[in-house]
């Protein structure tokens, strides 16, 4: 078979003197490392942002309770998903879960941006982690909701 034969040749190497043009490849990401390292406060703000709104969720739940349930769902969606008694889990973890997850949505949001900014990326890519996150959890919940109607 001919291609047989042609895997059999053995390939000519190139010596040092013959030159063969080869394309460079840029990455993108190439520029990232120019420039001095970014300061502490300059990736540090989301995580100071999340502890921040996590001392103020309680405060916050309490203001949506009085107001439309997407509100709550937009918010909060784990803290919505994991106090429902209807997939059941049981009545302890239903009690308890929910408040973890209110003081640690946003701080965990927060490490995501954090970690993202801290290894030189624009504001929208370190923040998509986080936005993918929350709202993957309302995508779960309205599954959820539609399914168990």
């Amino acid at each position: 078979m001919p291609d047989e034969e042609s895997t059999k040749r053995p390939r000519s190497r190139l010596r040092a003197d013959q030159d063969e043009s080869r394309p460079v490849i840029h990455y993108p990401t190439a520029h990232l490392d120019k420039g001095p390292p970014p300061k502490f406060i300059e990736i540090s703000w989301p995580l100071v942002a999340g502890v921040i709104l996590a001392f103020m969720a309680p405060t916050l739940q309490s203001e949506l309770i009085h107001a439309p349930q997407w509100a709550m769902w937009l918010v909060f969606p784990f803290v919505v998903l994991t106090g429902r008694r209807d997939l059941g889990i049981s009545p302890e973890i239903t009690d308890i879960l929910p408040t973890v997850i209110l003081f640690t949505q946003f701080p965990i949001e927060g490490v995501l941006a954090f970690w993202s900014l801290s290894r030189r990326a624009p504001l929208a890519v370190a923040l998509a982690p986080a936005m993918f996150l929350h709202f993957g959890g309302l995508f779960v919940l309205l599954l959820v909701n539609n399914y168990l109607k």
